[in-house]
């Protein structure tokens, strides 16, 4: 029973793995996006890459990482960098 609990553990810790570096592999995606994007917080551009973000942010929220390793990769994604905006100006 007890080898069983550990392999059911294993494959939990794979999934989660998976899952880390597929969200880690998108946020390098658009990192680069983020960087060069300039611009206002209405533009079409900026709400796609709000939007996107903030679905990567969700799902690692929801990720269960029991494993401390996976829990400090997990933190270490969720600092996604801000988007670029070019303040409103009143004219």
């Amino acid at each position: 029973i007890e080898n069983n609990k550990n392999k059911i553990k294993s494959k939990q810790i794979q999934e989660q793995i998976t899952k880390l570096n597929d969200i880690e592999d998108k946020i390098k995606m658009l990192n680069p996006e983020i960087s060069s994007f300039v611009g206002v917080q209405s533009d079409r551009k900026f709400l796609e890459l709000d939007e996107t973000t903030m679905r990567l942010i969700l799902i690692l929220d929801r990720l269960d990482t029991d494993n401390s390793d996976l829990h400090k990769q997990k933190i270490k994604l969720l600092k996604v960098k801000k988007i670029n905006v070019l303040p409103i100006s009143d004219a």
